[in-house]
Order: C-alpha cells, then sequence, then structure tokens
C-alpha cells in the first residue's frame, strides 16, 4: 500500500513495534509513533492493535512542546501492523472549551446513552456525586440514590427514549454522596441523529430545594387568605338558616298544641344540621397540616363540602352550577388539602365570571386510566397563553392589587404534586378548565 502522500500520517510497524517505513505526514510529526507518547496512551495504542475498534482512538500527543490530539486506526497487513493517525487538535480543542462552558454552569447536566448508562457529566453534577467522570461512566446513576429514586429515574429515561419527546419533571428527589437529598427540577431531552434514530438524552437538573421550602413557609399566608375569603361565604351561610331558625321558633310559640307543628320542626332540623356541617368544614380546614392522615373518602363529599362554601357567592352573582360526579369515586389524601385546591379553583372561577354576561361554572369528576380527573371550567374568557407558564408560579397573580396574592394556584399545585398528581390548565376542554388529576 503506497500511501506516501496521504495527508495523515502513516507508519508501518513490525509485531515488536520496530518502524519500517512511514510516509512525508508521519516524519513531519515523528518517525516512531509511540516517540511523544506517554507511557499509559502507548499502551491504549498497543491495545488498539488487539481491538480493531472501528471507531479508532483519540490520544494526546507531546510534539516540539505542542500539544497535540491525534486519532488513531490499525490494521494489519501480511504480519504488520498499519498505524494512521489525523491530527484533530484543533475539534479537541473545541470539544474542551465546549466542555468548560458547560462546566460552568450550576446546573446539573448529566448525559446518558440507551439504558440509563452515564456517558458524559458537567463539574456540578461530578461534585454533587464527588465522582470523575471515569468512575460515573457506564454505571446507571449515581450508587448514592434509593431504589425507589433509581426506578423512576430509569422509567422517566424509558419514555424520552421510546416516545423521542423531551420530559418536563417538576419536582424530584435527589441523594448527594453525603447522604443529603435535595429536590431537583428536571427536563430530560431525546438526541437524535439525521436519521432520526435516537443516541443519547441530555438531563438538566436544577436545586429548587430552598424554592421548596420558600413555597411551604408560604403556605400557612396562602391559608389564612382563603380562610379570608371564605369568611364572607361562611357569615352568610349561617346568617340564612339562623334566621330561618329563629322565625320557625317565633311561629312555635303560637302554634303550640297544633299537629303541624312538626313540619316546622323538621326544617329547624335540617337548616340546625347545615349550620353544623359548615362550622365542622371550618374547623376541619384550620387543623394543623401535619396532624392530617392520608385517607380514602368519596370525591362526592369533598366536593359537596366544598361547595358549601361557595354557595352564597354563586347564588349572589348569579352563577349557574352543574355537576357531572361519577357515581361511587374514591381517591385517597388529604381531604382538606383537596378541598383547598377544589375552593381555590371555585373561587378563581368566581372571580373570572364577575364582568360576564353568561355565568356558569361546570364541576365534573371521573376515573381515567387510575387517576380522578377533576375538571372546573367557567363560562370566563380563560388563562391566556402567554401567561400559562407563569400561572402556577408563587405571587403570580392578574387579579387587582389587594385582591389576590397570587399564591393560590403554586400551593394547590405543591398540594397536587404532593399527592403525586398534576394540577393543570386543560385547553383541549377549553382555556378556562383546570384539571386536577390524582392517582386513585
Amino acid at each position: 500500500m503506497d500511501c506516501s502522500q496521504a495527508p495523515f500520517a502513516m507508519w508501518r510497524l513490525t509485531k515488536s513495534f520496530e518502524v519500517v517505513s512511514t510516509n512525508l505526514a508521519a516524519i513531519h510529526l515523528n518517525e516512531n509513533p509511540f516517540a511523544g507518547l506517554s507511557m499509559e496512551n502507548g499502551e491504549e495504542l498497543k491495545k488498539l492493535t488487539k481491538a480493531r475498534d472501528e471507531k479508532g482512538l483519540v490520544l494526546e500527543w507531546e510534539f516540539n512542546n505542542k500539544t497535540k490530539w491525534l486519532h488513531w486506526h490499525v490494521w494489519k497487513e501480511n504480519d504488520d501492523f498499519i498505524f494512521s493517525a489525523d491530527d484533530v487538535s484543533s475539534l479537541k480543542e473545541n470539544e474542551l472549551y465546549l466542555h468548560k462552558i458547560v462546566d460552568a454552569i450550576p446546573d446539573m447536566i448529566l448525559v446518558k446513552g440507551e439504558g440509563s448508562k452515564i456517558l458524559w457529566a458537567n463539574k456540578a453534577f461530578k461534585d454533587y456525586y464527588n465522582m470523575s467522570i471515569e468512575e460515573l461512566q457506564e454505571i446507571i446513576d449515581a450508587p448514592f440514590q434509593e431504589n425507589e429514586h433509581t426506578r423512576q429515574y430509569i422509567y422517566d429515561d424509558a419514555w424520552v427514549w421510546n416516545n423521542k419527546k423531551p420530559l418536563r419533571i417538576e419536582c424530584e428527589p435527589v441523594t448527594s454522596y453525603t447522604g443529603s437529598t435535595h429536590m431537583f427540577k428536571t427536563l430530560k431531552t431525546p438526541i437524535c441523529d439525521h436519521n432520526g434514530e435516537i443516541k443519547m438524552t441530555v438531563g438538566i437538573s436544577r436545586d429548587i430545594t430552598e424554592k421548596m421550602e420558600y413555597r411551604e413557609k408560604s403556605f400557612a399566608s396562602a391559608k389564612m387568605a382563603s380562610l379570608g375569603e371564605m369568611a364572607g361565604g361562611i357569615a352568610h351561610e349561617i346568617n340564612n338558616p339562623i334566621g330561618i331558625i329563629m322565625g320557625k321558633t317565633s311561629q312555635l310559640k303560637r302554634k303550640l298544641g297544633r299537629d303541624e307543628f312538626q313540619t316546622d320542626l323538621d326544617v329547624i332540623m335540617k337548616s340546625s344540621e347545615r349550620v353544623a356541617k359548615i362550622v365542622e368544614g371550618l374547623r376541619s380546614f384550620c387543623q394543623a397540616d401535619e396532624r392530617q392522615l392520608f385517607s380514602r373518602f368519596p370525591v362526592k363529599d369533598v366536593l359537596d363540602e366544598t361547595l358549601t362554601y361557595c354557595h352564597g357567592r354563586l347564588k349572589n352573582l348569579g352563577i349557574e352550577l352543574i355537576e357531572e360526579i361519577q357515581e361511587g369515586l374514591e381517591i385517597k389524601g388529604k381531604k382538606v388539602q383537596i378541598s383547598q385546591i377544589l375552593l381555590n379553583l371555585l373561587n378563581n372561577a368566581i372571580d373570572a365570571l364577575s364582568n360576564q354576561k353568561e355565568r356558569w361554572i361546570k364541576v365534573t369528576a371521573k376515573e381515567n386510566r387510575g387517576y380522578v380527573e377533576i375538571r372546573v371550567q367557567d363560562s370566563g374568557d380563560g388563562v391566556p397563553e402567554e401567561i400559562e407558564m407563569k400561572i402556577m408560579q408563587p405571587f403570580f397573580t392578574t387579579k387587582e392589587i389587594g385582591k389576590g396574592m397570587g399564591l393560590g394556584l403554586s400551593v394547590s399545585f405543591a398540594i397536587a404534586k404532593h399527592h403525586n398528581g398534576d394540577l393543570l390548565i386543560d385547553r383541549d376542554v377549553s382555556p378556562s378548565c383546570f384539571l386536577l388529576r390524582i392517582p386513585k
């Protein structure tokens, strides 16, 4: 084989790695391909003669006090080895430069291949796990994770790989090498070749632990805001049955001895039960969250209790309420917290209808693929697309100053996530429809 004029360096070596011949490009580098290589790289190059790796091997080369990166290939011809080396120094320098840029990013960046095997990680990720890239490569995540965490990571990776679509994970726990667990917001994205075949996934994770702690501290403020909104409605609801009780009692004084007083007593009893139900609901709502345990309860019950708080506002504004609740539907969770989500959605819907001619709110609940889906839809204008991504953020509000703290939806979103569910705008129905999904 005559490669004397080839643009890449070539050497012919014997089995004992003695140089037999070189081309012109090789002479400009070094007559001996092992000269200028470190002992470790020299051994890597010898291993390549056995591996015959089609991808070749990129090794660092010291030449005239300059660092070069050469892409090596080896093949056998008769009893000799033919070595070729192509100078890829400029590409390698660009790669190292890009690595420095990515290492400067404080978010953790992780590149994975098929089967969730780690291919590369930036400095933030390596520091979090206190591992080098060589230690991380080819393992399936880091060894510090809980089993259920790792299973979820693998499941998410497989979803991205199989669907070739990005996956946004709003909150997931990640344990560091110190044993501390932080909460991260992660975006996993597929990387495909020119044929559309997926080659790897890139995950970018941002530590939101402080943000979550801040959100939890804001929870009490949000609850007080919700209680304030309820106060007017509760006062109205209590005044009506109390008025009936007083009126019917006055009539009874005049009707003693007559048979029809039994009907009046029934009205008094129903009105009293209604007052008790309202007061009990308020008392439960105000209980400390840490004392609330997950329990199974009918969806119809929590909806009826929540609607009790809104009955006065609905009636005063002339809003029609439409209910379509699947029979026998149950969920497991914290009943008071689910009630708080529904109360916030209903109050927002009522607020959205204050200036509308057509006024109705539709509440539906049904089971779908292992989830209970509760939708609150209204006849308002809906949420504009430009603020859809911000609507769940703390302190973001479209209401006038003094009429909203911007915490209701963010807290409701956090509660839904705490129940392994989700809260989102269901644009498949309408821009005025919020969907609460809770595992059945």
